[in-house]
């Protein structure tokens, strides 16, 4: 028993080295999982759309839905499904129809936050308070004029001291 124990010791420490240095630096990283595959749609292509994932994507009427995808593209994502009549969904975004707003603002941005907040029962209440991070941003980026997203603006320091210094 005593042997048993002492060839386990004995293995263990001559594998120990290899275990945490590893034979070179990128074997200790896991390796990456790739990105979920998109659901692909099967429309076909029309005149004056464009088509990308199966998805067709096109203005419809006042709701110039290919216009602000082209616009938005890198926030949007590929499209998920096509125009259902209200709205078209993307992988990180949906746009939603309203013939009745004005021209030029037919087509908006789902609110996808507050949708989730209903469909898990935490309805937001109206008229509450910002968090004073948020209202002090807002209203030092209404005395600049607009949001500066240069590095030097105030969030990025306020987030850099958050995170201690690490870039996030």
């Amino acid at each position: 028993m005593r042997l048993v124990a002492l060839i386990l010791i004995v293995v263990g420490v001559a594998l120990l080295p290899l275990s945490v240095l590893g034979k070179g630096k990128g074997e200790l990283q896991a390796q990456a999982l790739p990105p979920p595959r998109l659901p692909a749609g099967q429309e076909q292509a029309r005149p004056g759309a464009t088509l990308e994932n199966g998805w067709a994507v096109s203005n419809i009427g006042g709701c110039t839905f290919l216009d602000f995808y082209q616009k938005a593209a890198n926030v949007l994502g590929a499209p998920v499904t096509g125009f259902d009549g209200i709205s078209q969904t993307f992988a990180y975004g949906q746009l939603v129809c309203q013939p009745n707003n004005p021209a030029g603002q037919q087509v908006v941005l789902a609110n996808l936050g507050y949708s989730e907040l209903r469909s898990t029962g935490r309805l937001p209440l109206p008229h509450s308070p910002l968090a004073p991070a948020a209202q002090d941003f807002i209203l030092s980026s209404l005395e600049r004029g607009g949001i500066d997203t240069s590095p030097n603006d105030r969030i990025h320091r306020w987030a850099l001291r958050v995170t201690d210094g690490r870039l996030i």
